[in-house]
């Protein structure tokens, strides 16, 4: 399961009767978090480089001018999704209101990505770590990709448009 939460994303795993968290999202510094900051920092072709709460302090710590210029980090980008449509959005207790979410973020250099960048590659890099931990776990026991069910939640606020994307 996934829980792509608004500020910080957690996964975890069933096996053998057993819940797996897991923790290993970073470096050494942020290695053991079990639900780390929805930060990313992509590449030139939209690839994750850094995800979580390393993303920030590898971007900072960044040596090359070059990398700067390919770079671009974007922080709790799930909310960025919505904050803007947060402060229209009223509650009318006679009819439910739902709110759209943008189609483009901001990244911390003010470059504007289309969101759905963002978020394939947040989640390709869960994926990835998802199956680094389920491999450790299951001693690289075959389990095939229709086997997996991702589980990823939305915010109940969002339109069916905004879920869809997601």
């Amino acid at each position: 399961a996934v829980d792509f939460g608004t500020d910080g994303c957690g996964l975890s795993f069933a096996y053998k009767d057993a819940i797996h968290p897991h923790t290993r999202w970073g470096n050494a510094k942020f290695r053991h978090e079990k639900k780390p900051q929805n930060n990313i920092v992509l590449g030139a072709n939209n690839e994750c480089i850094f995800f979580g709460s390393s993303a920030k302090s590898n971007y900072a710590g960044c040596v090359s001018a070059e990398d700067i210029k390919k770079w671009r980090l974007f922080t709790r980008f799930k909310m960025s999704l919505y904050q803007d449509h947060i402060q229209r959005f009223h509650v009318d207790t006679k009819h439910e209101q739902k709110i759209e979410i943008e189609n483009t973020l901001l990244s911390e250099d003010g470059r504007r990505c289309n969101a759905e960048h963002v978020f394939v590659a947040a989640f390709k890099k869960i994926a990835h770590d998802a199956n680094k931990s389920i491999a450790a776990i299951t001693n690289h026991a075959s389990i095939k990709k229709e086997e997996i069910q991702w589980i990823i939640t939305v915010p109940s606020i969002w339109n069916d448009n905004a879920k869809n994307k997601m």
